[in-house]
């Protein structure tokens, strides 16, 4: 069998919470700054620049931030603050709004993918073809100045890759993307490109698996090396946690997804759909879950459950409209969120292994999430969605 088709996932908006704010005071012998940045360092550097300073005189104080995932490391909102402040001669705050979040903030760009891939008659991978198209996330045009710009684009954006190579053994293997600059912001999100690239993956297999015949989960495994023994690992305890193979209900489906994040954090989620009145519902999703040791399991568990949720609900609603080269959702209304009342269930498993030290668990689970429940309602409806967000 042969498989050849393409994904698409639109411009994502970070949707904080908590709009950004700054408060600056440009003195005649300090620069103090109260604020909520994501890299401190790297702020102060920005307002010396800004004010004329040494980063010696800047003093920063980081307060908590309601939420961040790439959207606060430049603090847009202090830097205004500190020229006007430098100005005026006076200390001057600065707060967003809501529609100045959602209309000047940096976005995920969007992704294109193409997929060419084949197994043979044991459900093995033949080979694997994968195309993209995205926009810089680690080079992009906020951070780098313009006339450096041509200079960024030689190198391989590192953000845009992340997660692009499959983790499966196949001998005839290619991955490539072109970074193309938009005239729109796009920057670092929860997992720069972890999300979209694992989300094409992960719906192509899904699609292969069912080419081949095979359960979901078992074509994966066969199609894993022993050098991704952690990975089987969290596919068979995930396997497990959610009693997958069981029949569900009418009107329900099931999905399963995976990945390997930065090479270090391996995680497994099943996710559960129903269709109600014309819509999808995620019920409940499992998520076996390798990051190495475990110091605190709650705050794992819990940036788990947050990563799951925003993963359902950038498969089911999210979506950055652009018209007139600007963002035209400044609002929860018209860029619509995933509520609590549409949240699923969530149940995590913890996998450690001996010898393995702490991998980082703040955004991997992000990343097979849509694909998850794509897969699901391709299993509830018997529709296949290529192209996100699915939205009814």
């Amino acid at each position: 069998h042969r498989l050849r088709a393409r994904y698409d996932t639109p411009p994502w908006a970070h949707a904080a919470m908590e709009p950004r704010a700054g408060v600056v005071s440009v003195g005649p012998d300090a620069v103090e700054v109260w604020t909520a940045s994501q890299d401190p360092w790297y702020l102060q550097g920005l307002v010396a620049e800004t004010t004329g300073r040494g980063r010696d005189e800047v003093i920063l104080h980081n307060l908590r931030m309601g939420g961040g995932f790439g959207g606060r490391k430049r603090c847009q909102a202090t830097l205004e603050a500190a020229w006007l402040s430098s100005e005026v001669g006076r200390p001057v705050r600065v707060q967003w709004s809501r529609e100045d979040e959602f209309r000047d903030n940096t976005f995920q760009p969007p992704f294109s993918h193409f997929i060419d891939a084949g197994i043979d008659a044991e459900g093995r991978l033949t080979h694997w073809l994968h195309d993209f198209t995205a926009c810089p996330i680690g080079f992009d045009s906020a951070t780098i100045p313009g006339g450096l710009h041509w200079l960024a684009d030689l190198v391989a954006d590192p953000g845009t890759r992340r997660g692009s190579f499959t983790p499966y053994r196949v001998s005839d293997r290619r991955t490539r993307f072109s970074d193309i600059r938009i005239p729109i912001h796009t920057g670092q999100w929860r997992g720069l490109g972890a999300a979209p690239n694992t989300t094409a993956i992960e719906v192509a297999m899904d699609e292969l698996a069912r080419m081949a015949g095979l359960d979901a989960i078992e074509f994966r495994l066969r199609n894993l090396g022993p050098e991704r023994e952690r990975l089987a690992a969290v596919l068979r305890e995930v396997a497990l946690l959610s009693h997958w193979g069981e029949p569900v209900a009418t009107g329900r489906g099931r999905g399963v997804a995976c990945a390997v994040y930065e090479e270090m954090t391996y995680v497994a989620v099943v996710v559960e759909v129903a269709l109600e009145a014309g819509r999808i519902r995620p019920l409940r999703a499992w998520c076996a879950h390798d990051c190495g040791l475990v110091v605190n399991p709650g705050l794992v568990t819990a940036q788990i459950e947050g990563n799951i949720a925003w993963g359902c609900s950038v498969a089911l609603q999210e979506r950055v409209e652009i018209r007139d080269g600007a963002n035209a959702n400044d609002s929860f209304e018209t860029y619509p969120i995933l509520r609590q009342f549409d949240s699923p269930e969530v149940e995590v498993a913890l996998v450690e292994h001996d010898g393995h030290l702490p991998s980082g668990a703040g955004e991997p689970a992000i990343a097979p999430t849509p694909a998850a429940l794509v897969n699901a309602v391709f299993a509830a409806t018997g529709t296949r969605h290529r192209r996100l967000p699915i939205r009814s």
